[in-house]
């Protein structure tokens, strides 16, 4: 399975499709994962089961995106965004953003990937993660703003 890098405007496409607001979306220089900087990661496998995928998102967007998913004031997410945290009613909804955005990794040949596990920050990541975290190539980083919601970074990796 081989795996295209995702751009700024499929993230446009595909994950900022799932909200009824504008999005201003700008890519950055990719960022290395630090487990000292909370986000959400959400992995996506190969039939085989093992990892081919990573979407990862700071804690501040992940709240925002799930509480904009379903409507919710923004004072749902902010103390999540502030806090560093996410909570149980957002990591729900945001559980739908990850699993849409499964529909950014598309295989040259056409298959998809899918989504097994959303991992919350802090939460230990599993073993056959953590070199697809560490592997330099196949990365986009963006920063999107959600209006009247709130901005951060979101990081996309490949294999």
């Amino acid at each position: 399975m081989a795996i295209g890098t995702p751009t700024a405007e499929s993230v446009r496409t595909i994950v900022g499709g799932l909200f009824d607001r504008e999005l201003t979306i700008d890519t950055i220089a990719p960022v290395i994962y630090s487990a000292n900087v909370p986000m959400t990661i959400a992995v996506y496998t190969n039939d085989a089961g093992t990892p081919q995928a990573l979407f990862l998102c700071d804690v501040g967007l992940a709240a925002h995106a799930a509480a904009a998913l379903v409507l919710l004031p923004v004072n749902t997410s902010q103390p999540c965004a502030d806090g560093g945290y996410i909570s149980d009613e957002l990591i729900e909804n945001y559980h739908e953003v990850a699993n849409v955005a499964s529909g950014l990794f598309v295989d040259t040949d056409g298959s998809r990937v899918s989504l097994r596990e959303l991992i919350a920050p802090g939460s230990p990541i599993p073993k056959d993660v953590r070199p697809l975290l560490a592997m330099p190539g196949g990365r986009t980083a963006v920063e999107m703003d959600i209006e009247g919601y709130g901005r951060g970074r979101m990081l996309l990796h490949s294999a």
